[in-house]
């Protein structure tokens, strides 16, 4: 997905570049034949200089055209990746609640079969190990929203790959949220990306706290890491297009999305960072009290 976007960030560039150079060409000869003393010289019958401007005004008209079709093509292509991020997701929580149900009967078999032979320590040991993998997939299946469930499940399990702590807090069923799905997923999605990101420079005590949560006027989203601090100097463009603090200069992006959906539903971000503590809080609004 990364080279699928460096790629069509490099289309994009050359696009821009030629038409910049086709349009800049043609001014500087129009701009030429205007200062030149020269005899007039005719294409089909008309006259070079307004051949020339016609030529220019067809070039600008077609770098809009191109530029707006890239401009498109650019935003379907982040649907699309957006679309399949969320299919996959939803994929692999079908299929770790499908491998629990699996092995459910299995697992009391083996509590029975312990329980019977009266090793009531090993059977605790057994049943907790059991519980932690359930509750790992069941907390995040407390919302209406199937995609986010699916989406939350498997990002605090990349997270938790990367030796992350995680902890969740879900105090909503996401009822109601005037943000449909598709664009919840993309502002959640960017968020915990970069908070996996941030605490992978933190050597060890990695911790991610998510918590969703909603009161009579609004939705509360926070997202919160205890990774590096964001300096002031950051702080003030982190919201900007293509700003990014990684070495790699990938990226920075993110951010910019979160803010640009938040800013067509009325809701608002906002972030503080201190030490062991970075949180990325959000507010959106009800729609019915918008």
């Amino acid at each position: 997905m990364k080279n699928s976007r460096f790629e069509l960030k490099k289309v994009g560039i050359i696009i821009l570049t030629i038409n910049i150079l086709q349009i800049g060409l043609l001014i500087f000869l129009l701009i030429y034949s205007f200062i030149t003393p020269a005899s007039v010289v005719e294409f089909f019958g008309v006259n070079s200089q307004i051949f020339l401007i016609l030529l220019t005004i067809f070039s600008l008209i077609n770098g809009f055209i191109s530029i707006k079709d890239l401009s498109y093509f650019v935003k379907t292509h982040t649907h699309y990746s957006t679309l399949q991020e969320t299919i996959n997701s939803l994929e692999n929580l079908n299929n770790s609640l499908r491998a629990q149900r699996h092995d459910f009967l299995n697992h009391l078999q083996v509590v029975y079969g312990l329980m019977q032979m009266e090793e009531y320590k090993d059977a605790k040991e057994y049943i907790d190990k059991v519980y932690d993998e359930i509750q790992k997939v069941s907390r995040v299946l407390r919302t209406a929203n199937p995609a986010v469930n699916a989406l939350l499940q498997s990002k605090l399990m990349q997270a938790e790959k990367k030796n992350i702590l995680t902890e969740v807090y879900i105090a909503s069923r996401l009822d109601n949220m005037p943000v449909p799905s598709w664009d919840l997923c993309r502002i959640l999605g960017n968020l915990l990306d970069n908070a996996i990101a941030a605490l992978e420079n933190r050597a060890d005590g990695r911790l991610l706290k998510l918590s969703l949560k909603e009161d009579l006027d609004s939705f509360y989203i926070h997202v919160e890491n205890n990774g590096p601090v964001i300096s002031e100097k950051h702080m003030k463009k982190i919201f900007l297009p293509g700003f990014t603090t990684k070495s790699d200069a990938s990226g920075g992006m993110g951010l910019s999305i979160v803010k640009n959906i938040l800013d067509d539903y009325g809701g608002k971000i906002s972030v503080t960072s201190v030490e062991d503590s970075t949180l990325f809080a959000i507010t959106i609004p009800r729609e019915d009290i918008v």
